[in-house]
């Protein structure tokens, strides 16, 4: 386990010091967002009147067992994030969250809804992929979570798709 942890620790500390540059500085902030409450109501918007091949009702469903399985983990678990561990974490933007760090929610939320969208419309799923995999290291980036974080979101975000779509 101590291994993992070092390496989970050095490719946090790889991706939020070492890959900082000014274009990711500017972009890594609205990419985020597309996990969080802005892109989970437009996809939700847009596969509710946009997409008839996706219910968004049920689109809505696997956001929501993502969140409420997401903040289950996060009670139990209770893992600091990474700038209440480490020194020198670059933080963007300059906000402190004091909830916990796995698994990560904005992960989870934009999994979700891709996921269930790669089951419905398999044809595109290498657009829902490059949507998560973004989100997933702008979370990183911004100093807000660790990379196993990120991990975790992916599981509970497809396992959330999945239980939404076999319903």
């Amino acid at each position: 386990m101590g291994k993992l942890l070092q390496l989970d620790i050095g490719l946090f500390n790889f991706i939020n010091q070492r890959c900082s540059c000014k274009f990711l500085d500017k972009t890594m902030p609205t990419v985020t967002n597309l996990g969080g409450w802005t892109g989970t109501i437009l996809a939700f918007i847009y596969f509710m009147f946009f997409q008839p091949k996706i219910p968004g009702s049920r689109i809505l469903l696997a956001m929501v067992l993502a969140q409420v399985f997401s903040h289950g983990i996060k009670y139990f678990l209770a893992r600091p994030r990474p700038y209440f561990y480490l020194s020198n974490v670059r933080i963007w933007p300059k906000l402190l969250l004091r909830d916990h760090s796995f698994p990560s929610l904005h992960t989870a939320t934009v999994t979700s809804w891709c996921f269930f969208g790669i089951l419905s419309i398999p044809s595109l799923w290498v657009i829902f992929v490059i949507f998560v995999l973004l989100v997933g290291f702008s979370r990183i980036y911004l100093g807000m979570h660790y990379p196993l974080d990120i991990l975790g979101g992916f599981i509970v975000g497809g396992c959330s798709a999945i239980i939404s779509f076999l319903i």
